[in-house]
């Protein structure tokens, strides 16, 4: 049996295939499925990640996954920014650097967001 941040990661895969390859004739439909598919990862994930009984590792890994999976969303989340920001400092890796850039770049935050590229590398 997956654990339930196992099915949160695939929950996530599924969310950035239909973000990247879904193309529908009514805009609106790609969003319902976003959101459906960030709500699912939510649920999965018990909608809290600062669980202080889990490892540092294992809250910076869902935080992770919650932050990717709001920056799925179209225009830029401040929920998505504070889960990013919290796996970037529980767990500082290039990955989640990398996520946060990105977030940050949406927010229009060009100066943090290349700071932020910069500490991936």
């Amino acid at each position: 049996m997956a654990s339930s941040t196992q099915e949160a990661e695939r929950l996530l895969d599924e969310l950035q295939e239909i973000k990247a390859f879904f193309f529908p004739a009514i805009r609106a439909e790609k969003t319902r499925r976003v959101q459906a598919l960030i709500d699912s990862i939510l649920d999965s994930l018990g909608r809290g990640h600062d669980r202080p009984r889990l490892s540092r590792r294992e809250r910076a890994r869902r935080a992770y996954i919650i932050g990717k999976a709001h920056d799925c969303l179209e225009d830029y989340s401040l929920d998505a920014e504070l889960s990013l920001a919290e796996a970037v400092k529980l767990e500082p890796t290039s990955k989640h650097w990398n996520a946060i850039a990105h977030c940050l770049w949406k927010k229009g935050d060009t100066e943090s967001a290349e700071v932020a590229y910069e500490s991936a590398l």
